[in-house]
């Protein structure tokens, strides 16, 4: 039974607990009674209900501040801040070993990571397309192309080998005809030299005989066929034979031959003198004159030829 002027134990004991009042004491024991017993009152008395569930501000702040924002700027829409987390609450209320952010852990910089590099590197990809032996198609297809073919590309027209055949046949003609001449010329240095001379020995009546036949040598000398006769092989006996060349192209390397054949029927035989040009041999034709023991040149008013030249 307590004294009069004392407080009951209880409400002394209560007293002494909300004067000292120490917030974190408070709280955990707050939280243990609360476990066992919901109900706010204890001992008759009625805790303050701020301990319990401290106030929380319901207001919304808005940021009505209005700001200017650039092209190249993204537009953000203000967002309220968010209530109820844990940074909010006070140190004293939040639960032990928390401090409200994480700590943050820096990691190790890649392997590829260079602090004087600040360029990404760059990779050379090279992408293959697949190609196909499928013709393309017209994408319109109201115009129609034909399709190439190695056949149709491979045509071409019979004039154009014929006109190849032709030039080639031209050129190697010229080859050819220039090959001749340069092989004749040669041929002719080797058997008649130059200026081109040859010889011939024949019985024609000039005081000859079988054992001392005339002599003839013809030379070409300057545009001019010379014919030199030795009457019975006496150099004493000596006449020359005049006759002129037809001017030509290497006329003055062109060889001259004699031949002896009986032509107007006199029995003796007359003097032919061939020139052989490139194109064609030159022939002239002197007459044996018997009484004067002499060649005169062809008369064809006079002299009738009965025997061919050739």
């Amino acid at each position: 039974m307590a004294a009069e002027g004392e407080q009951p134990t209880s409400k002394r004991r209560m007293r002494t607990d909300t004067g000292s009042h120490n917030p974190r004491t408070s709280y955990s024991n707050t939280r243990s009674n609360s476990r066992v017993d919901m109900s706010p009152i204890t001992g008759g008395y009625n805790f303050d209900e701020g301990m319990i569930n401290p106030s929380r501000s319901t207001s919304v702040r808005y940021n009505t501040q209005s700001q200017r924002y650039t092209g190249s700027q993204p537009v953000r829409s203000p967002v309220p801040a968010r209530q109820g987390v844990t940074r909010d609450i006070p140190l004293q209320m939040r639960p032990t070993g928390h401090t409200g952010r994480q700590p943050h852990i820096p990691l190790p910089p890649p392997a590829s990571y260079s602090p004087n590099n600040t360029t990404r590197p760059v990779q050379n990809i090279t992408r293959s397309t697949p190609t196909t032996n499928r013709p393309v198609r017209n994408p319109n297809p109201n115009t129609r192309s034909k399709e190439v073919t190695p056949k149709a590309a491979r045509r071409v027209h019979w004039l154009l080998p014929a006109g190849v055949g032709m030039v080639a046949m031209l050129v190697l003609w010229m080859l050819g005809s220039s090959a001749l001449v340069w092989g004749t010329d040669q041929y002719n240095n080797y058997k008649y030299g130059y200026p081109r001379t040859s010889h011939t020995d024949a019985l024609v009546g000039h005081g000859d005989s079988a054992a001392h036949p005339s002599s003839f040598t013809a030379i070409n000398y300057n545009h001019q066929a010379v014919v030199i006769e030795f009457k019975g092989g006496d150099a004493s006996k000596s006449v020359s034979y005049v006759f002129n060349l037809v001017n030509s192209d290497n006329v003055d390397r062109a060889p001259i031959t004699l031949s002896f054949k009986d032509l107007n029927g006199d029995n003796s035989p007359d003097m032919i003198i061939h020139v052989h040009t490139t194109n064609q041999d030159e022939v002239s034709v002197f007459i044996n004159d018997v009484k004067h023991q002499s060649f005169r040149p062809y008369n064809s008013n006079t002299d009738k030829l009965t025997a061919p030249i050739n």
